[in-house]
């Protein structure tokens, strides 16, 4: 996927909150040098909720939730990395609408914002970006988003439950 399209093009700001969780299974335990490590088949499952005062987005997409299904990379400490298949839909209408269609990156056990006093390595914490493409009506827009939550990757069900800590941000690009 191209960063940005050619030509004029305009910018929305989407700022939302989410919860939700992931699943990992059929873990493959193996050694990365002295480094226990494992790869599993994971899934991820989040309900996108109330907008932040900032999002001008609103109704104009009707976002409901984001699904994926990957793989997660995860070291014995819990630093990991999901890399997946990822649909932003509306699950209001029965059945779900896929809106956009890309790929999905979580990264577990990572501060990006170490100098603004963020542990380098938290717990229980979880950031990546989403990048897609419009499908149906929306086939002229494309959304990235970054996601910041409390969560986990790893075998189970894990849950991301804090609504009120959890943001998927980013932009809606469409054509004007």
């Amino acid at each position: 996927m191209s960063p940005l399209p050619a030509g004029n093009v305009c910018i929305r700001r989407f700022a939302r909150t989410f919860d939700g969780v992931t699943q990992g299974g059929d873990a493959v335990s193996y050694m990365c040098r002295t480094v226990a490590t494992e790869r599993m088949r994971t899934s991820v499952t989040f309900r996108i909720t109330a907008a932040a005062d900032c999002d001008d987005v609103g109704q104009l997409v009707p976002v409901t939730g984001l699904r994926a299904k990957g793989t997660t990379i995860r070291r014995s400490d819990g630093f990991a990395h999901f890399a997946g298949r990822a649909q932003i839909i509306n699950a209001v209408p029965e059945p779900d609408v896929v809106l956009f269609s890309g790929t999905l990156d979580l990264i577990a056990r990572i501060g990006s914002h170490v100098g603004l006093g963020e542990p380098c390595a938290p717990e229980k914490h979880v950031e990546g970006w989403f990048t897609g493409r419009g499908t149906g009506d929306y086939a002229k827009m494309s959304m990235h988003l970054i996601l910041a939550g409390g969560g986990e990757l790893a075998t189970g069900t894990h849950a991301f439950p804090n609504v009120t800590q959890n943001r998927i941000i980013g932009t809606l690009v469409m054509a004007p």
